[in-house]
């Protein structure tokens, strides 16, 4: 891969050379370890909330669901300009780089429009459909309203770490990560609880009082923080994608390589939005401990399974670069490495989950039916962690190679094939226990069908091992 003039202080990294393990690794670590990071925000949001009352922990549950819908969108565009990029860089096209990112962030600015203008002012009306109950209503609103006017600094904080991972770049959004989640700890406990209010372990931090209005402030001030942080670093002109609009030339192709792979993933995201609905609406049924549960469970699942969330965005990289270069047959290799270290770590999680279920779920809420179930949640839940996690680094292996259509039909036949109709036919007879079985079968169906898929693509021809030739699939 021949750098382009002016690429002198380009800082990242070169995914076609150098040892499969050592090179995926090495650049899918930040990225595991950033995922690992990732759900602290709700998590720390859920455990000072869970001090309040259960009704508010309830609502902030029911409140994630329209949160995730934001995020959610931004990830798919994330995932298609992180595929279209690093197959730019990979073929030494670090100008058309460039532009591509700036129609990246044309593209992240349209999606906030939408998302700010379509579902702020009918959230009160969202959170009915799904059956909230009024004494968690209230709760509900407080918390989704700063996050979503604020939703431009969450969705630009996640391409420009999209548009860094594309060109290598793992280590710079992790220390954006490190550092905003920080914040947001910082942040949390005197926005949330009043002054010298006794909260957890003893300690009496609170100031303001601002409830679960509070917990969304400090994760929207942390957001903002991490852009200013993005900002600086792309300033000091060592990535290939500039501040500058000078090398920006309108160009559709680009929107449609983007969203070649970020369209069909926005339909993944939507149709597990769906999902989340769905689940909201039949547990809303069985009250509001069936529904905290659900976002408690949710977070943890998030520990377990979000770092391989992380190693699939590495693939999409890795698999970028190498098809872009023409080393297809590093392609074949990084894919059965990366779920060998996948199943490793999603099978010590799940373990370690199910051996002390009372003491992950007591973190959140200790109420006596809480952790009973909580603890049907992960002894169900946590044995499927393997093949789930599986399933998504072959997902970013689809991705990289520019092809988002098989994860989008695995994701559909997991969801709508098998968890929502075991939910809906089980829970009228088990209770919330038909939904945890509904969620442990989909991650095994997503594990079984993501692997046949890629056995078959490796099948044909130009996926043999040693093949240098980039085919139809490799077009830029």
């Amino acid at each position: 891969m021949k750098p382009e003039a002016g690429a002198a202080r380009w800082a990242g990294q070169d995914l076609t050379q150098g040892p499969i393990a050592r090179t995926l690794l090495r650049f899918s670590l930040p990225i595991v370890l950033q995922m690992s990071i990732q759900p602290l925000y709700g998590t720390i949001d859920s455990i000072f909330i869970g001090h309040i009352s259960k009704q508010a922990m309830a609502g902030v549950t029911l409140a994630g669901t329209l949160v995730f819908l934001t995020i959610a969108l931004s990830a798919a565009l994330g995932s298609g300009s992180t595929s279209y990029i690093a197959r730019l860089i990979g073929a030494g096209q670090r100008q058309e780089a460039d532009n591509a990112a700036h129609h990246s962030i044309l593209l992240m600015l349209a999606i906030t429009a939408l998302v700010v203008l379509a579902l702020t002012p009918h959230a009160g009306r969202f959170f009915k459909l799904l059956g909230a109950a009024p004494v968690i209503l209230p709760f509900a609103l407080r918390y989704s309203w700063p996050l979503l006017y604020g939703s431009v600094f969450i969705l630009f904080n996640m391409m420009g770490a999209a548009i860094l991972r594309a060109e290598g770049n793992s280590r710079t959004p992790l220390f954006i990560a490190i550092v905003t989640v920080l914040a947001n700890l910082a942040l949390a406990p005197p926005l949330i609880f009043a002054r010298a209010q006794p909260v957890i372990w003893g300690l009496q931090i609170g100031y303001f009082g601002l409830g679960v209005f509070g917990a969304a402030l400090a994760t929207l001030l942390a957001r903002v923080l991490g852009c200013v942080m993005l900002l600086l670093y792309i300033g000091q002109g060592r990535s290939v994608w500039s501040l500058s609009w000078k090398n920006f030339h309108w160009h559709p192709r680009h929107f449609v390589e983007i969203l070649r792979v970020g369209a069909p993933q926005m339909i993944v995201h939507l149709t597990g939005f769906t999902v989340a609905l769905t689940y909201m609406r039949v547990l809303n049924r069985f009250g509001v401990d069936a529904v905290a549960v659900f976002g408690v469970g949710a977070q943890l699942d998030a520990l377990a399974i979000l770092p391989m969330f992380g190693l699939m965005i590495g693939m999409i990289g890795m698999v970028g670069q190498n098809l872009g270069a023409g080393r297809l047959d590093r392609v074949k290799r990084a894919v059965w490495v990366a779920s060998l270290i996948t199943a490793a770590f999603t099978g010590v999680m799940g373990a370690i989950f199910i051996l002390l279920p009372q003491f992950w779920i007591g973190m959140f809420n200790r109420d006596p039916q809480i952790l009973e179930l909580g603890r049907l949640y992960l002894r169900i839940v946590s044995f499927t962690y393997v093949p789930v996690g599986v399933a998504y680094v072959l997902g970013g292996a689809f991705q990289g190679l520019g092809k988002g259509m098989p994860w989008l039909w695995i994701t559909l036949i997991r969801f709508l094939g098998v968890s929502i109709p075991l939910a809906l036919i089980l829970s009228p007879y088990l209770g919330p226990l038909g939904a945890w079985i509904g969620i442990a079968s989909a991650h095994v169906a997503a594990g079984i069908l993501s692997t046949l898929w890629i056995l078959r693509e490796f099948r044909k021809q130009r996926f043999l091992p040693g093949t240098k030739e980039v085919r139809g699939s490799a077009r830029l």
